[in-house]
């Protein structure tokens, strides 16, 4: 696994500099990779170290004689992605540059492109032979040769089928890696094994005993620059279509007959098949038109709040709410599992909370579980307290970043981390089916909860947002 030659296309991007570069240097620094080269490709005329250069601000304690070991096996190629010539010109490169160093010819090619770009590049990478069509097994003769994705997945569904179609005629499923890297996040990779390993959890994880759940995508940020990609996707297809839709499938689906990528992904498919938006509403913070490259008339969403439900005998009537949105009051990524109260058989006060259970994967990795205990000094008044487990905490260990998690079981061949087609078109169909109903749309001042609306929204559902 050791031997690879990675090739970033769209290697000047924010993606590259922010997380592939570092998860790299990471993954050399802990010898998880030990001989490789690092081919970047992209438009901008630059040079190999001031593409590689880029990243150094976002690798903390930066070791200078590792980067040199990176910077002596990194070039950068400037490429026309829809240049056909220009692949050919990038394998004769990599080809010598493997000779050179003497790898084997495993390669790791990863799309940190725009996804109109994805049928272009995957044409000429496969015409050229820089990738190869693996066989049954995933295997290029005696080599493995990977392709990677990165989220969104097109723009629609039907532009989703048409990219699939582009790739599926170069190479096989077994090499094709669609990526979300939240299913790397430790507590959410966790979720699947916490609900299916703990017997306390499965029997009651169901209409009978569940009376609503909340998905939380809450960001500080604004755009960051990129105002050109996210004024065309938006929060609907930046982030519920992918992130918000592969929580909601974790936390649905039906126990696998085994816990196997494969067999995790049918029952993913199964629950994004069956969701159906109900209501909703979106929003736009108020300075959204002054961001650079946005269209002053912009009608693009920065903010969701939606409910779902799913058509499974197991969530029969239980809502699905998701709250998503950009220059929020707070950084949360979150996943609130309202359990029904109990009939009181109190002697007295019959006012208190219901089991609530919490899984955080940001700002911090923790599951907590909310229970009522008796009010000391009190013989009959009860008070809620919380059972949590901080991921970091417990292990006293430096979490791996997604990244790493990501690109080392790519290089394993774990299509675990992988997002398959079928899961992304029926996600792309609840977004399509979203966008037909038209739903109101409010503004909201940056850094607030949202629209004032999400007051009116949680009364008319007898719901309360848990931040």
């Amino acid at each position: 696994m050791n031997e690879c030659t990675f090739i970033i296309l769209g290697a000047t991007g924010d993606l590259t500099k922010r997380k592939l570069i570092p998860a790299l240097y990471k993954l050399v620094r802990d010898k998880r990779i030990e001989k490789f080269i690092i081919v970047g490709a992209a438009f901008e005329d630059v040079t190999s170290q001031e593409f590689l250069s880029r990243a150094k601000p976002f690798i903390s304690s930066l070791d200078e004689k590792l980067w040199s070991k990176i910077e002596q096996a990194t070039t950068y190629q400037r490429i026309d992605f829809r240049n056909e010539k220009d692949f050919e010109l990038l394998h004769e490169h990599v080809v010598k540059r493997e000779q050179e160093k003497k790898i084997n010819g495993n390669r790791l090619a990863y799309l940190a492109t725009a996804s109109a770009f994805f049928c272009d590049i995957s044409d000429s990478l496969g015409k050229s032979g820089l990738i190869q069509r693996a066989d049954a097994d995933g295997f290029c003769g005696k080599v493995w040769q990977r392709i990677v994705y990165e989220k969104p997945f097109g723009l629609d569904q039907k532009s989703a089928h048409q990219i699939n179609a582009c790739i599926t005629k170069w190479f096989n499923e077994n090499q094709i890696f669609r990526i979300d890297h939240y299913l790397t996040k430790e507590l959410v990779s966790s979720i699947v094994l916490v609900r299916f390993t703990n017997i306390i959890f499965e029997p009651l994880w169901n209409h009978n005993y569940i009376d609503y759940v909340e998905i939380i995508l809450s960001e500080t940020l604004g755009l960051e620059g990129r105002g050109r990609y996210y004024d065309q996707y938006g929060v609907l297809r930046d982030v519920v279509q992918n992130h918000a839709m592969q929580l909601l499938s974790l936390i649905a689906m039906e126990l696998p007959e085994r816990l196997s990528a494969a067999g995790i992904q049918d029952q993913k498919a199964a629950v994004l098949k069956k969701i159906k938006i109900e209501d909703g509403f979106l929003g736009q913070y108020a300075d959204y038109h002054q961001e650079t490259d946005v269209n002053p008339q912009s009608q693009t969403p920065t903010f969701a709040c939606l409910k779902f439900s799913i058509d499974t005998p197991r969530w029969a009537n239980i809502p699905f709410y998701i709250k998503a949105g950009k220059r929020l009051d707070r950084k949360d990524t979150s996943v609130h599992i309202k359990f029904k109260n109990v009939d009181c058989t109190l002697k007295e006060s019959c006012v208190y909370e219901s089991d609530h259970l919490t899984i955080q994967i940001e700002p911090e990795a923790i599951f907590s579980l909310q229970l009522n205990t008796k009010q000391p000094g009190s013989l009959y008044e009860v008070t809620p307290v919380s059972l949590a487990f901080n991921h970091n905490y417990v292990f006293r260990t430096a979490t791996p970043e997604a990244y790493e998690v990501l690109i080392e079981q790519i290089m394993l061949g774990d299509q675990s981390v992988s997002v398959r087609f079928d899961e992304i078109e029926y996600a792309w169909a609840v977004i399509d089916s979203i966008e037909k109903l038209h739903l109101p749309f409010y503004r909201y001042q940056q850094m607030s909860s949202g629209p004032d609306e999400l007051k009116a929204f949680a009364q008319k559902y007898k719901m309360r947002w848990r931040v």
